[in-house]
């Protein structure tokens, strides 16, 4: 015998595991599908109904395995590969070999950012379904499972399906991302980098040395969040869709079947039967449609120069998200204009006037293609606004960097595309509200300044306004990060430092270490103002209560700023004056080395003195109100509830006589108000 094969590489030893797992599934699954038991006594039976049941329960979970684990690993990490092949004009020397490449040498690094790739745009993809539901009338989109519906059970689903008529259902949707992702959002990507020069492929770093302010990163951390807060581009976006779509339906005559819209003009067509009308635009009578053949060879009999025509139908489609159709059933139901069904069969089925989940429509003729083209028209809109809002930026961003960079520089994209993105959003902003600056302008010229008094008036207002946003904005943005980063050099990074390097200069840097204490201080107040019913929190709320252009300075004093710097004087000041005190009496002797050494440990000093007491007296509270808890579950019989303001005896919680009867004391039993 080989001594080689003895050995079995974990390789071996997973594809065995696999193939006997493999083996019994299959032999259980037989065995189920046989139906009968093998053996004819009862006992045998009872315990082959009991290995039926097991066999049936397993396998269940291994269906619910197996769906679950396409749907959430293997569909993610396909829509990312197709995402990565459809955005590969995006990198810079990137191609189909090098991606092979990084698979074949990083496995599990290419899968996990395949799957996370391919994860955030089937999230977005759904918020974006989301967005049409509530865009669209209800029931449009029925055959979209809503996750927000109550009844909506994806593992009883998974349950109650058939797996081959899920993994169908799963193929039909890989083909539909597939189709989305390559020819929609891939082609808009290779048309830019075939068809335009210069700008593909997005310079995403670059080695020239960066600035030593770090501005990029206040910009991203400060800016953009409180732009995004103010601004909301969500509900921009929204409203834009919002607007295309009802653009959209209203050319295509759909905006009683994707909106529920009763628009007459939309049930027909105006027939123009001469030049003159036709040339003139001439529109016939909606509120008179001609209907059916008989009556429009009336109209041309007479000669009627232009009618409107109707065509198209009345149909009951769902109106309900959770409609369920079955395979083979029709989805519309044809009716008349009063709402009677043509197939004259019973109203018991989900398409009953009385089943409430459907509703009347009209839909025109050529319904599917119109439909199609409407969903053409979305992505046209989406291509359009999509290359709108970064291309252009993009390309604006660069050509201002390269007029202010000397030449041959290299521009980071990213950096290029927030300059562009905030200097053309912020050109929008003020072309679009111009009527309304102008408005307020003249307003403040026309009334304010009729006399010298008002005019002095109103310039002190606005410079009392002008100063107080600035006092207040640079106390929090740079009062407050420039303490709290000296706290953090003499209480941490000093004495690491002389721990560390103890024959080195400690170097203290302003900028970075202002804005490391501009981000620990958001840091902070996001944690101190994470409950919107504390002091700090309603303090900071009544500081910006009329506006962020209009904050009240001397609230903000109170509340912020003398607490603020008063708390850093003393934590900075404290710990000198006792090592001035230390070195002057008991280390008075020591060197000059020695003393530099006191002064820089008296600050972890008196961080531990002061974290130790912090720690003692909560372990003081603690067992205060566990000593507390444990005498009322011990000796409290009950509580009464007084009105405010009433006399009491004691401490205020009037307890029941230890002989009332327990009917008594459930009375007692309330509140202290």
């Amino acid at each position: 015998m080989d001594p080689n094969f003895e050995y079995w590489t974990p390789s071996d030893r997973i594809i065995a595991i696999l193939a006997g797992y493999i083996f019994f599934a299959i032999a259980g699954a037989l065995y189920l599908k046989r139906g009968t038991p093998f053996t004819t006594s009862q006992n045998g039976r009872r315990v082959e109904g009991i290995i039926s049941e097991v066999l049936q329960q397993a396998g269940g979970v291994l269906k619910v395995i197996l769906i679950i684990s396409i749907e959430m690993i293997a569909f993610p990490l396909y829509c990312g590969i197709l995402l990565d092949g459809a955005l590969l004009p995006l990198f810079e020397q990137a191609t189909v070999f090098s991606r092979i490449e990084f698979a074949r040498t990083s496995p599990w690094t290419a899968g996990f950012v395949h799957w996370f790739v391919g994860t955030c745009y089937m999230f977005h993809f759904a918020l974006f379904v989301s967005m049409c539901r509530k865009i669209m009338r209800t029931g449009v989109l029925y055959f979209i499972r809503d996750p927000d519906d109550p009844t909506f059970h994806p593992v009883r689903d998974v349950l109650e399906r058939s797996v081959t008529g899920q993994l169908r259902k799963i193929a039909f949707s890989a083909f539909v991302y597939g189709a989305l992702v390559i020819c929609c959002l891939g082609g808009v990507v290779w048309s830019l980098y075939y068809g335009f020069d210069g700008v593909l492929p997005i310079h995403w770093a670059t080695n020239d040395p960066s600035m030593e302010f770090p501005l990029d990163l206040l910009f991203f951390n400060f800016l953009t969040p409180l732009v995004i807060k103010l601004f909301r581009p969500s509900d921009g976006l929204h409203e834009m869709y919002r607007w295309w779509f009802r653009k959209c339906a209203r050319a295509l005559r759909l905006s009683d079947f994707l909106f529920g819209e009763k628009n007459l003009d939309e049930r027909g067509r105006h027939v123009r039967r001469t030049w003159s009308a036709w040339l003139q635009r001439k529109r016939g009578n909606v509120d008179k449609p001609v209907i059916g053949r008989d009556r429009q060879t009336l109209a041309e009999d007479r000669n009627t120069e232009v009618y409107f025509l109707f065509d198209g139908k009345y149909v009951r489609a769902p109106a309900s998200d959770q409609v369920r159709i079955r395979r083979g059933q029709s989805v519309f139901v044809d009716v008349d204009v009063l709402d009677n069904r043509e197939d004259e069969r019973p109203e018991d089925d989900f398409h009953g006037k009385d089943a409430g989940l459907t509703q009347t429509v009209y839909i025109p003729p050529l319904f599917r293609f119109r439909i199609c083209l409407f969903v053409v028209a979305i992505w046209l809109f989406a291509a359009a606004t999509g290359v709108g809002v970064t291309v252009i930026p993009l390309l604006f961003g660069r050509s201002l960097f390269s007029s202010f960079m000397p030449e041959g520089s290299h521009i980071n994209d990213i950096y290029a595309f927030s300059v562009g993105v905030y200097v053309l959003g912020a050109a929008a902003y003020g072309v679009f509200h111009l009527h309304n600056i102008f408005s307020v302008a003249a307003d403040s010229v026309r009334h304010p300044f009729s006399t010298t008094y008002s005019t002095a008036s109103t310039l002190g207002r606005y410079a009392a306004q002008a100063a107080s946003v600035v006092y207040v904005y640079s106390a929090l943005i740079l009062l407050l990060p420039v303490l709290f980063a000296v706290f953090l050099e003499f209480y941490i990074l000093i004495p690491l430092h002389a721990y560390l390097g103890p024959g080195e200069t400690h170097v203290i840097h302003v900028i970075q270490d202002w804005t490391l204490g501009f981000l620990y201080a958001r840091i902070a107040a996001r944690v101190l103002l994470w409950n919107p019913r504390s002091l700090m929190s309603r303090a900071l709320h009544a500081v910006v209560r009329d506006g962020y252009l209009r904050p009240n300075a001397r609230l903000a004093t109170r509340a912020f700023v003398v607490p603020v710097a008063a708390f850093f004087a003393a934590t900075l000041a404290l710990p000198l004056l006792a090592a001035r005190v230390a070195t002057a009496t008991y280390f008075a002797n020591v060197t000059d080395d020695a003393k530099a050494l006191v002064y820089t440990l008296v600050y972890p000093l008196a961080l531990s003195l002061a974290l130790s007491a912090w720690v003692a007296w909560g372990t003081v509270r603690a067992t205060e109100r566990w000593r507390q808890r444990i005498k009322d579950e011990v000796y409290l019989i009950g509580e009464r509830l007084h009105n405010l303001g009433e006399r009491r005896a004691g401490s205020g919680i009037v307890t029941a006589p230890a002989q009332a009867p327990a009917p008594a004391a459930a009375e007692d039993v309330g509140v202290e108000a």
